[in-house]
């Protein structure tokens, strides 16, 4: 039997060694990308909605009760062209077919993995332990130099545009994320946050800000402390995905056209002057769903907005990046190298 996919007919076949086949036949229709990167390129829809989608007609099942994606026909190559060409190269010969009612796999196994849930939970405990030591405190206090240090670099890219600009300033605004903050004896991690509560940040005051894409407002809001923000607001619109995995999914169009079009009526450039698409407006969340839901849920407060006029990122640096640079330049030395010995023969 030759299986194609969860929702195409089994092929029953037979047939004699060729030169074509040395007495093989294909076991099945064989995947179209590797696992990961099929799960990357369906990252436009959330796993239940592919579910649905390609699984209309059949009974389709996973044991451990989480869908692997991976395992969606889509992840597989055309059925009709690999029975074409079965039958073009003569790999086999098809004498009927098995139409699938249903399909049991396995699953996405690894989300409740033993090892995972005790790997974290140890990590977890070894947190704890280690918070109070000397360690742990000098720890803490390596983050703090980190974070002046940080808001360091942004009072000085703050007042170099302003000397530029030959402009007064008004109010400066903060928007400090990914950081971790103490109250007490609890730790906050903020990822993907930015306090609220003065506690946080005692030398800062003042509104905060949140970005949500470089063709977007930028909200300025403030906000008490409540039982659904435990003194934080979002630090911006959130990823849809993760840089990389945003890359392969947007792999249909060049970086220049993608650019294109999404910075229409703004002035978006790249410090590196290497287009960065997993900084475009479409690597994040739904600017409007975002402050619907900041709203909703008594995240912030927005008093205000700043309209964009432009927007200057880092851009993909790690295109020339120097130990790429020196890559590239080693091998095109060997290149050049090969080439005169080769005229030399």
């Amino acid at each position: 039997i030759i299986p194609l996919n969860m929702a195409e007919p089994i092929l029953i076949v037979e047939g004699e060694t060729t030169a074509n086949n040395l007495g093989f036949a294909p076991h099945g229709a064989g995947r179209n990308l590797s696992r990961t990167r099929h799960k990357y390129s369906k990252a436009d829809k959330t796993k239940d909605a592919w579910f649905a989608e390609e699984t209309q007609g059949i009974d389709a099942r996973f044991f451990f009760n989480r869908i692997d994606i991976s395992e969606l026909p889509s992840a597989y190559k055309n059925a009709e062209d690999v029975k074409q060409q079965i039958t073009d190269f003569n790999l086999a010969t098809v004498i009927d077919e098995i139409r699938p009612y249903g399909c049991l796999m396995a699953g996405d196994w690894e989300q409740d993995a033993p090892w995972r849930k005790k790997k974290l939970a140890k990590a977890a405990a070894k947190l704890r332990e280690d918070a109070d030591s000397p360690e742990g405190e000098a720890y803490w206090a390596a983050l703090q130099t980190v974070r002046k240090w940080t808001k360091l670099n942004h009072l000085c890219l703050h007042d170099d545009i302003v000397q530029r600009l030959e402009a007064t300033v008004r109010q400066r605004f903060w928007n400090e994320h990914n950081f971790v903050f103490r109250a007490g004896d609890l730790y906050y991690h903020a990822k993907g946050a930015t306090p609220l509560d003065p506690q946080f940040m005692p030398d800062i005051t003042g509104p905060r800000i949140i970005p949500l894409n470089m063709a977007e407002p930028i909200l300025i809001v403030e906000g008490d402390t409540t039982a659904n923000n435990l003194g934080f607001a979002p630090h911006g619109a959130g990823r849809n995905l993760s840089r990389t995995r945003h890359k392969y999914s947007k792999a249909d169009k060049t970086k220049e056209a993608w650019f294109a079009e999404e910075t229409q009526g703004i002035d978006a450039r790249f410090f590196f002057n290497e287009i960065d698409i997993s900084e475009l407006p479409s690597a994040y969340k739904n600017a409007e769903e975002v402050k619907r839901q900041i709203a909703e849920f008594g995240l912030a407060r927005t008093v205000d907005e700043i309209q964009p006029y432009g927007c200057i990122m880092a851009g993909d640096w790690e295109v020339n990046a120097p130990w790429r640079v020196k890559k590239r330049q080693a091998k095109a030395a060997d290149c050049d190298t090969q080439a005169d010995s080769s005229a030399l023969i």
